[in-house]
């Protein structure tokens, strides 16, 4: 057991050491709620050599693994973030300073609120949603033409068509992907030279994948003042389209429908969106492949698509559920995961999205060979062993189960991860202590002594979120069966110091446990804040009904969170013997 302790010391820190001594480029955007920020000044470790962000918003830093980047800006919040083995790109916003202020009067302005534009968006054609907020035909201070839904013609599947002759000065065709746009300038937009503001989203390629029948409204920015905000996306001119099933209507049509229940607590009930109202939000590839008619149809479409998506885990994970449930083909589920493992092999996000998928489709044997090359890449994050560990035990490897625990208590016991941290040492000690009450005996004999393990005491449900990006940002909601809420906020702008702390310490989990003295149904949603990047992130849920008793189950859920600033509902409990009920 030395020996393997040994090895697993040297394994850590050579990984340390690797990460430690190579840097690399980290990008991205700084914004505040309405545009992007220039002179945004970005540090790593607070130390000297500064980066300032350009008139774009943005920046382009060399960092190492652990570095701290800290955004700072006049009178916004400082913003920090520990860097990651994968982290690549942070679009980062930011959040203005909130000073209270004595004797002050509030005149009012001509100017209509957002809050105000956004209550009249559904029954005001003049106002279209942007990344920097809504705009306002009436009072923009530039020439704004707003193309509405009822404008393009039934049947039209071809945006470029569907722009043709409506804007002034703007002439639109599509030829070899390029599209005239600014009066008497052409415009390529492959090589970035314009760019599209998509449901607040920026795309710098021609959106081959728009539905046309799903567009709200659409303008085309051409003015240079106007287009400053953009930066380079929009030195060509911007096209603004709002769809139909965008976050923003979505949003909107919630607030609209929504009935508000107060409760004991003071904070608002608020309805969720369930899966099948998420549906029009899936990628534009997925409502295609909905419209086959067969296995095969279905096949020649994916064909006809993973060139154009080839370098995306994130379409192959959307294909691999989407044969696997709705096309009920395994055999072509799995294929389409070996053609495409070179996008999973080297990325742990990746590989721990799929292995979720693994476990929630009950293949835990699959789940633990991704969990595995985990483990390898990430042999310095605390998650690793839990995942490992309580993958061994799925699989009925108990022994390994426990020798994986005791590795990790023994490396904690050493220094190498915090007994102190914010949440994870509480998931970890819990989770040890049930697989030994359950397969072994009460204390856990390690090269440095034998450690004695406090009943955690706790019967009832017991629920472990896990998510596989770490810059992911969300907040969980929990009602109990007296319309109670209790909401647990993971932001950059709430939990500073619950975030640094993954980071630092390599974990991406909490737990959260349901007492059973209050009998009846207990709703759980999410609201999802995004992930710094234009990619989803997946979350997944386990559940142990009857925890702590002999008839405890295990059960994994498994959501992807895509759909920004919406409640998502996720499951409903119930704490009266029936267990999960959605």
């Amino acid at each position: 057991m030395k020996k393997l302790f040994f090895q697993l010391f040297v394994l850590v820190s050579s990984q340390l050491m690797i990460a430690q001594s190579s840097s690399k480029s980290i990008s991205g955007s700084v914004s505040d709620e309405y545009t992007l920020l220039p002179e945004v000044t970005v540090a790593i470790n607070e130390a000297t050599g500064n980066i300032i962000t350009g008139k774009d918003g943005r920046y382009e830093i060399l960092a190492k693994k652990g570095d701290k980047l800290f955004f700072s800006h006049g009178n916004m919040m400082p913003v920090q973030i520990v860097v990651e083995d994968v982290t690549r790109t942070l679009n980062v916003q930011m959040f203005p300073k909130v000073e209270k202020l004595k004797n002050v009067t509030v005149s009012k302005n001509i100017l209509k609120s957002q809050s105000e534009l956004f209550r009249e968006y559904k029954h005001n054609p003049n106002l279209i949603s942007t990344a920097f907020g809504i705009l306002d035909k009436e009072s923009a201070s530039f020439s704004l033409r707003i193309l509405d839904a009822n404008e393009i013609k039934s049947g039209t599947s071809d945006l470029s068509l569907a722009l043709r002759g409506r804007f002034a000065g703007v002439r639109t065709e599509l030829i070899n992907d390029r599209i005239t746009g600014r009066s008497n300038q052409s415009i390529t937009l492959r090589n970035g030279a314009a760019g599209f503001d998509i449901d607040g989203q920026f795309f710098s390629e021609y959106p081959l994948f728009l539905d046309v029948q799903n567009i709200e409204r659409i303008a085309v920015i051409s003015s240079a003042s106007a287009l400053t905000r953009y930066g380079t996306f929009g030195k060509g001119g911007m096209i603004i389209i709002n769809t139909r099933t965008s976050d923003f209507n979505r949003n909107l049509a919630q607030k609209e429908a929504i009935r508000i229940r107060e409760s004991q607590t003071g904070q608002p009930l608020t309805s969720a969106l369930a899966g099948n109202d998420l549906l029009g939000n899936a990628p534009s590839y997925l409502k295609q492949l909905r419209k086959a008619s067969s296995t095969d149809e279905a096949v020649k479409m994916y064909n006809d698509l993973k060139s154009r998506y080839k370098n995306s885990p994130y379409f192959v994970l959307d294909m691999y559920q989407f044969f696997l449930t709705e096309r009920r083909s395994e055999v072509l589920a799995e294929e389409i995961v070996r053609d495409h493992w070179h996008l999973f092999k080297e990325d742990p996000p990746a590989l721990k999205a799929l292995a979720y998928h693994y476990q929630a489709g009950g293949k835990r044997g699959k789940a633990h060979e991704l969990l595995r090359q985990v483990f390898l890449l990430r042999p310095d994050y605390a998650q690793s062993y839990m995942d490992l560990a309580n993958s061994y035990e799925d699989i009925g490897a108990y022994k390994k189960a426990t020798s994986l625990y005791a590795r990790f208590i023994y490396l904690s016991e050493n220094g190498y991860f915090s007994k102190k941290d914010k949440g994870f040492q509480r998931v970890i000690q819990r989770d040890l202590f049930n697989h030994l009450s359950r397969h072994g005996a009460g204390v856990v004999s390690t090269a440095g002594g034998r450690i004695k393990l406090n009943d955690p005491e706790f019967k009832g449900t017991r629920l472990v979120f896990e998510w596989n990006d770490g810059e992911a940002e969300f907040d969980l909601q929990f009602v109990n069966p007296e319309n109670q809420q209790y909401t647990w906020e993971h932001t950059l702008k709430q939990a500073p110091d619950r975030i640094t702390d993954e980071k630092l310490k390599g974990y991406s989990c909490e737990e959260f446990l349901i007492d059973d003295y209050i009998t009846g149904t207990w709703p759980v949603n999410v609201k999802y804040m995004g992930n710094k990047r234009l990619t989803p992130t997946y979350l997944k849920l386990t559940i142990y009904t009857d925890y702590g008793q002999p008839t405890q189950t295990k059960q994994y859920r498994l959501f992807k969170l895509m759909v920004k600033d919406v409640n998502q509902h996720l499951v409903s409990l119930s704490t009266s013997g029936n267990g999960l009920l959605n």
